[in-house]
């Protein structure tokens, strides 16, 4: 292979393309901004901005100087780190340089137009990614695992995100199972092809072996469902009658008032949601309208949707006015609506709060509820109860992610996005056609290849291999400008 000063020379597959550019960090008022070249030319799209020269610059070692306008170097810039990456050791592959460059709106700008003058293209969302990927140095699992740990609110799907990105979990589980299948495919193809000298492997054993493909993709698909509250968010509704603290309650739980709180009942006329993070995962805390019968339109909409927040949600805050409690009963309504929601929603965690305790006159009015029933005092308001109730929710998440480790001592550490379990669930469905294709004596045996053929384009799909344009395009475009 010809080399360069003792190295080989890689070619990456995007050598034809133009060179971009892009701004690697957030736009905005920070100490310092990255700016991004990356392609064949981009070294020397450096060297005609920046004040010293780059006719081969040492790998992956900084240097100071000045960005300047294309071939002005009396027209400087700003003051900067230049930092060159030869291809194949680069993130996308091919050659990149990185411009460290100070923050804020003005600068950045000038340096990006500096760059386009010298001959770069802008570009466009996720384009470093894809150039990575295209260059092999990414699988396409990995690509959407970097999107997942540039999006993850809390460090649980940040961890699941950066163990793919590492060891290629999602694509070492998946390429088991595409190689069975292939095995399979193999195996039918050579008896039709010669017959004479291959005999009909049994259908019996195809069958059990296909279905053991479906399985582990089933498995798979059962455990992504129960890890998909880390991607998601776990849901917490907060309900109960008008007035009995819900909006308090979110305001403090967040530290921020968020819902309008007033003495007047039925102030919250929708659904109100907010996220936080607890114990490494990401909560979405929804402050629903009171649960009452009402003439009022807006409100009893409001209503409805607070219902479908319970439906929806993953764990239950329901909240009643200490105050309107009478030795140790619960009003009518509150009564009704809590057994409702216990009856649709049996398996649901649901913690009840008995709130306003701090205004409370008669104590001995709730003792029975609290000792013998679970309800648990709070006052939002001196901050008694309050970390009862972060202590609960700290406690369910625990209580989840103990399922999830539990599936991942079984060999399933791996959390899907929703592109991924559509190409997994379609690929079980073709799989499961050739098993009843094979059931049936006769039929014959090849045209059970042409459902493996489809679960093997649905897995070819998910792990980026010979994949569609507009496969690659849809993923792409979620990824900000820069990535």
């Amino acid at each position: 292979m010809p080399s360069l000063n003792n190295q080989p020379i890689f070619t990456p597959l995007t050598a034809d393309e133009p060179t971009i550019v892009a701004q690697a960090t957030p736009v905005g008022v920070s100490g310092v901004a990255v700016i991004r070249l990356s392609g064949s030319e981009a070294v020397e799209i450096a060297n005609k901005i920046f004040s010293k020269p780059l006719a081969n610059p040492e790998h992956a070692k900084a240097i100071f100087g000045y960005v300047h306008a294309p071939n002005q170097p009396e027209k400087t810039i700003d003051q900067v780190l230049l930092l060159p990456f030869k291809a194949p050791a680069s993130f996308t592959g091919e050659d990149v340089v990185e411009i460290h460059c100070h923050g804020g709106l003005a600068i950045p700008t000038q340096v990006l137009e500096a760059c386009q003058q010298a001959g770069a293209t802008f570009a466009t969302g996720g384009a470093f990614t894809r150039r990575a990927f295209i260059n092999g140095k990414l699988d396409l699992t990995q690509a959407e695992s970097i999107l997942d740990a540039i999006h993850a609110e809390g460090q649980q799907l940040s961890q699941f995100a950066t163990q793919n990105l590492r060891h290629k979990t999602v694509a070492g589980y998946l390429t088991g199972l595409r190689e069975a299948i292939i095995a399979i495919q193999c195996e039918l193809v050579a008896a039709m092809d010669y017959p004479e000298e291959v005999d009909e492997p049994p259908r019996e054993a195809l069958q059990q072996r296909l279905q053991a493909v479906v399985e582990k993709a089933n498995s798979l698909c059962e455990t992504t469902a129960k890890t998909q509250w880390i991607r998601d968010g776990l849901k917490i509704a907060i309900l109960g009658q008008p007035n009995a603290g819900k909006s308090t309650l979110f305001n403090a739980l967040l530290a921020q008032e968020r819902s309008i709180v007033t003495p007047l009942a039925g102030t919250t006329r929708d659904t109100v949601s907010e996220t936080l993070v607890l114990a490494g995962v990401s909560v979405k805390l929804v402050d629903t309208a009171g649960l009452r019968e009402t003439a009022d339109l807006v409100e009893q909409l409001g209503v409805e949707r607070s219902l479908e927040a319970a439906q929806l949600a993953d764990c239950l805050l329901y909240l009643v006015d200490s105050t309107v409690v009478t030795d140790d009963t619960l009003p009518a309504e509150d009564a009704t609506l809590l057994a409702s929601i216990m009856h649709h929603e049996p398996e649901k965690p649901l913690l009840k709060l008995l709130t306003k305790q701090d205004v409370l006159t008669n104590k001995a009015s709730v003792q029975g509820l609290i000792h013998q029933q679970g309800w648990q005092p709070l006052s939002v308001s001196s901050g008694d109860g309050l970390a009862t109730v972060l202590q609960w929710l700290e406690n369910m998440i625990t209580t989840q992610l103990q399922s999830v480790k539990q599936a991942n001592n079984a060999g399933v550490q791996l959390c899907l996005t929703s592109r991924q379990q559509g190409c997994l669930v379609a690929m079980t469905g073709h799989l499961e056609k050739a098993i009843e294709t094979l059931c049936e004596s006769a039929f014959p045996l090849d045209l059970a290849t042409i459902p493996l053929t489809d679960a093997l384009r649905q897995l070819d799909d998910l792990l980026g291999i010979d994949t569609a344009e507009i496969v690659l395009d849809s993923v792409f475009s979620q990824f900000c400008v820069g990535k």
